[in-house]
């Protein structure tokens, strides 16, 4: 087994790998009573996925989760700790769609950067959950989102005893991004999202207190564990706001192209773990195992 100095490093330098297609808070444990309001369930015939109100009548989520065509009545967004109990705050959708420019293949050229963005429009507002920002301004990036930083991730998927619906949240560290930091790579050795957790937020906690979106989980390996993909929420913002007429780009800039995504510490030169060739080779070999697809209950196939 790896000690955790190797793995480290072995995180710091692995190469950009993203999992074939279609995605359990594994590893952490229910929320506390009444944490992360703005987390909520969106329930499709015979599963769930997980959102996170952006706004007090959208839910921002992934791609996969509403990509089905089914008529919106047959959907539903639920709030709470527990979705399973009677009497949870349920909210009709009224429309809903996913990112023009989501690539649902398992093929090349959609093994990054896969635009898993979609969002879902409830027929009325949800009053007195304050929403979630997305993070879009460059010091909030800088500041939580380097290889390495702290995430919390929150969905409603199974967990070890394959109990679905109840929220739960993991602690996990950021390992990998791809080459246009669109997309990043966090968890494993035992911690990680899962099915049902599709859609649902990456966490970060800002030194001011305030927490913000900054990502949306997607898809991940095989067997829950091993760690998932996320994708960045600001890409995307533009087109969220065309679609919904909620705008939660930063101030000054229009055009979703305005935050350098790389990793802060390598734009600084104080990346962790340079590694040579044989380390690599060691590394593409640890990640030659069987993927699992997207983070969703089986419904959404």
């Amino acid at each position: 087994m790896l000690s955790l100095g190797l793995a480290a490093v072995l995180a710091a330098s692995l190469p950009w790998a993203a999992p074939a297609r279609p995605t359990k808070i594994v590893g952490g444990g229910p929320v506390e009573p009444g944490a992360y309001p703005a987390v909520v369930a969106i329930m499709v015939p015979g599963g769930l996925c997980t959102g996170t109100l952006v706004s007090e009548r959208v839910v921002l989520t992934a791609a996969h989760c509403v990509n089905g065509g089914l008529p919106p009545e047959l959907l539903e967004v639920r709030l709470g700790d527990d979705v399973n109990l009677p009497g949870a705050p349920a909210y009709a959708v009224a429309r809903y769609g996913a990112h023009p420019n989501y690539c649902g293949s398992d093929e090349p050229p959609c093994k990054e950067d896969v635009w898993d963005y979609g969002y879902v429009v409830l027929a009325e507002p949800v009053v007195g959950v304050a929403p979630i920002r997305p993070v879009a301004r460059q010091e909030e990036w800088d500041e939580a989102m380097a290889i390495g930083d702290p995430i919390t991730l929150v969905g409603y998927g199974y967990d070890e005893k394959m109990l679905l619906g109840i929220k739960r949240e993991v602690e996990v560290e950021i390992v990998a991004r791809s080459g246009s930091g669109r997309e990043f790579r966090a968890g494993g050795m035992g911690k990680d999202s899962c099915n049902g957790d599709s859609g649902g937020p990456v966490l970060v906690t800002l030194a001011s207190g305030e927490t913000l979106l900054a990502g949306v989980t997607s898809r991940g390996f095989l067997d829950c564990g091993k760690g998932g993909f996320y994708g960045a929420p600001y890409p995307a913002l533009c087109w969220l706001s065309k679609e919904t007429g909620v705008d939660l780009r930063a101030d000054g800039c229009d055009s979703c192209d305005c935050l350098d995504m790389t990793d802060p510490k390598s734009r600084c030169g104080c990346a962790a773990g340079e590694a040579g060739g044989g380390l690599l080779a060691l590394v593409a070999l640890l990640l030659a195992v069987r993927r699992r697809g997207s983070r969703v209950t089986p419904f959404a196939g």
